[in-house]
């Protein structure tokens, strides 16, 4: 708990409602204190125009899913929607309880109802290490920073993409056998 008070680390919060957000932000940041949020699935902002939803994250990162198909739309939408009025948007999968695609099907389905391919990987990647303040050893692919990723056979968030491989701590740890895979139109 000192780093955190310190602002060394960030405290995730999960919100449930708006006003759990509010009275959750009226703790933590008259303090100075480094938050995440994390709206679950049944977390409902339509009530709140973008202003408004804005100003309760605090410029503190969103956590949102996981999602899948049967997902609410109106919940679909609030990526893009918090995206949109300046929110930083991360995304979970709730590994290791959910499924192992959890986290691209979320990504894909807030892209497919309204928030941008750029934003959706961000979240998935750079992002989400930027908002953690790990961003100098994960999030992307360089020299001298720790090498976890997957290598797919198309677009990350296109759900008929095939996982080739997985690297874990710079070694690959699966390998798919490959099948000739069919040309799209």
């Amino acid at each position: 708990l000192a780093a955190f008070a310190r602002g060394e680390i960030f405290g995730l919060f999960t919100v449930a409602t708006p006003v759990d957000l509010d009275q959750a932000r009226g703790i933590v940041m008259p303090l100075g204190l480094r938050v995440v949020f994390r709206l679950p699935p049944g977390f409902d902002p339509s009530a709140l125009d973008d202003a408004e939803a804005l100003e309760l994250l605090g410029g503190s990162p969103a956590i949102l899913g996981p999602f899948d198909l049967t997902t609410p739309e109106r919940t679909l939408r609030v990526p893009g929607r918090l995206a949109r009025a300046g929110v930083q948007v991360l995304f979970t999968s709730q590994a290791p309880d959910g499924p192992a695609d959890g986290l691209r099907l979320t990504a894909a389905l807030a892209v497919r109802y309204g928030l941008a391919p750029e934003r959706a990987l961000d979240a998935l990647g750079r992002g989400a290490a930027a908002a953690l303040g790990v961003d100098e050893r994960l999030g992307t692919v360089a020299v001298g920073k720790d090498a976890d990723f997957v290598l797919l056979d198309g677009p990350p968030l296109d759900l008929s993409s095939r996982v080739l491989e997985t690297w874990i701590q710079g070694r690959r740890v699966h390998r798919a056998t490959v099948v000739a895979r069919e040309e799209r139109p």
